[in-house]
């Protein structure tokens, strides 16, 4: 009982001494990173953070001395045991480390301190609806990234980054987007490129997601405006589905982005310098693939790759499963594993999502194959060239990057490339566009209308009228946005109507395919495409949970009266 009660009373004191610790810590970051500090005062500060890893993993081995089930508390403290192993790598590991525990302490102090019922009044003064929440938790990622960028520490050259680059860069990171305006990997110091990763990470995953998820991971209860979002988020109600299913997404999550990760790694060892840099390359590329971001840390993007089977394959199939969408993953995995008849089936929605997106990636390969063979691909070997068409035909679908000069493409392909980009992923996936589902319903209602039929009809099941409304909304507000942006654009820059476009529509589909028009961007136009990122990543969303709130139906309908059409 003794041992017990000193080992308890051991973990409660250095879990004070960290709280205490971390505020000098977050000021020493804030100080290394806005100024530059004497040799002596930076080999202190490093000895103070090394120390404060060393008290974080201390607490963290106490409270799994003492608990009853140490499997269960590995699984419920994973996160916990992830945060010092940027310090295990050694790439600005300290720093890192440091930043990961202070905003896990920071978390930890508000959950301590901060009165649940003024933080539950300040909601309610201020009225969140879904689509509200959404928007500003995406903008407030945004507004965190760009500060965190516009740290000199950020940048090779110690020089920091411009307000508008610094907002350009969070925009499309946390949009997963991948338009850069300055070259990733020559402006940017790893700390930089890991703010741009985990950014891209929390905009693919979505940020009610992750912060639900860490609300469980913390065993915080969550609130009933939490699940209103939620519920409008996934279409699910209850409450322990929905945990099962944020659950699943992050295990999905992780287990293909660790599988790509890893194969990249194996397919960079032989060039990179060494297997640690191999590895961050394949992190950072799977990472960036299955969020469907396009950001590459080499200057060409993925050009001089163009020939390579096993990168090709692992990016594009990073990029379909991650813009799938969990829905379609997880029912799949739950008919191959029932496989009777009593088990689940696939469902519309999934073999709608898989038909559509066949289709697409099939007659887009063999019309960038047609369009291209004599002409950007006429030096390629064949192999390069079925790798190049096929890879043109998937990374439009909102990905962004690029074996073959956009720039140098023809027209035909150019055209191809824009309705590839405006339809983009599919719902639930981390992709944007206006998704495969609703383009789907869009001909599926024009194939009714056709037939003279009052319902749309697919795979021998009725498609609920509002949800073809909806459909038809989404695809006719996208391509009024597009239409807008295109002319606002025009008017902030001397440029060709066809690179004006493409960016635009690169920029709402949150694709990141550019003709060479973004890095030439005036601070206008910077402003209008990162305004297109953020509106196309929220705009078709935030309507589709707009459109999902339930309103009261008229109790009365005018007379009815035909006007002519066509």
């Amino acid at each position: 009982m003794q041992k017990s009660l000193g080992g308890e009373t051991g973990a409660i004191l250095l879990h004070r001494v960290l709280l205490w610790l971390t505020p000098l810590a977050a000021m020493g970051l804030g100080v290394e990173a806005v100024v530059s500090v004497p040799p002596w005062v930076e080999r202190a500060l490093a000895y103070g953070y090394i120390a404060l890893v060393g008290i974080f993993v201390s607490a963290l081995l106490a409270d799994l001395y003492q608990a009853s089930s140490k499997q269960a508390f590995l699984r419920r403290r994973f996160i916990d045991v992830l945060l010092p192993l940027p310090l295990a790598l050694g790439m600005d590991g300290v720093h890192l480390s440091v930043g990961f525990i202070v905003v896990r302490e920071a978390l930890v102090a508000v959950q301590i301190f901060a009165p649940l019922s003024a933080t539950e009044r300040t909601r309610r003064v201020l009225r969140f609806t879904p689509a509200r929440v959404v928007a500003s938790s995406f903008a407030g990622t945004i507004l965190v990234g760009t500060i965190l960028l516009m740290l000199p520490l950020a940048t090779q050259n110690n020089q920091g980054t411009a307000w508008v680059d610094a907002l350009f860069t969070a925009t499309s990171a946390v949009c997963v987007t991948g338009l850069i305006v300055l070259d990733t990997p020559v402006h940017f110091s790893i700390f930089g490129q890991v703010v741009i990763m985990l950014l891209m990470q929390l905009g693919g995953l979505g940020i009610m997601t992750f912060s639900t998820f860490l609300a469980l991971a913390l065993r915080q209860r969550i609130g009933m405006q939490d699940r209103v979002i939620l519920h409008d988020l996934f279409e699910e109600s209850n409450i322990e589905t929905l945990k099962l299913m944020i659950i699943g997404i992050l295990k999905m999550t992780v287990i293909f982005e660790v599988v790509g990760a890893l194969i990249l790694t194996w397919a960079w060892y032989g060039q990179a310098e060494t297997l640690r840099y191999a590895l961050y390359l394949g992190i950072f590329h799977s990472i960036a693939a299955f969020n469907n971001a396009g950001f590459a840390l080499f200057s060409d993007n993925l050009m001089q790759y163009r020939g390579d089977l096993l990168i090709n394959l692992t990016i594009t199939s990073l990029i379909i499963v991650g813009g799938l969408g969990f829905t379609v993953i997880a029912g799949l995995v739950d008919v191959r594993l029932w496989r009777k008849a009593s088990g689940p089936r696939v469902s519309c929605h999934s073999k709608l999502v898989l038909m559509t997106t066949g289709i697409l990636i099939g007659a887009g390969t063999l019309l960038f194959f047609l369009a291209e063979f004599s002409h950007t691909m006429v030096d390629f070997s064949w192999r390069e060239r079925l790798l190049a068409a096929y890879f043109l035909a998937v990374t439009p679908r909102t990905a962004g990057f690029n074996t073959v000069d956009t720039a140098a493409l023809t027209d035909l392909s150019l055209f191809i490339t824009i309705i590839l980009m405006f339809v983009g992923a599919s719902p639930g996936g981390t992709g944007g566009g206006v998704k495969t589902s609703t383009l789907a319903l869009f001909v599926l209602s024009i194939r009714s209308i056709l037939r003279k039929r009052d319902e749309v009809e697919v795979f021998y099941r009725t498609i609920p009228r509002e949800t073809v409304h909806k459909a038809l909304v989404i695809i006719t507000f996208s391509f009024s946005l597009i239409n807008l942006f295109t002319i606002l654009l025009l008017l902030t820059e001397a440029a060709p109507f066809l690179p004006t476009m493409f960016e635009v529509v690169s920029a709402f589909g949150t694709v990141g395919l550019s003709m060479g028009l973004t890095p030439q961007l005036t601070t206008a136009g910077k402003i209008v495409i990162l305004t297109v990122m953020f509106i196309g990543r929220i705009g078709p969303l935030t309507m589709a949970l707009a459109l999902g709130e339930r309103q009261d139906r008229a109790r009365f309908a005018y007379p009815t009266e035909r006007v002519m059409v066509g």
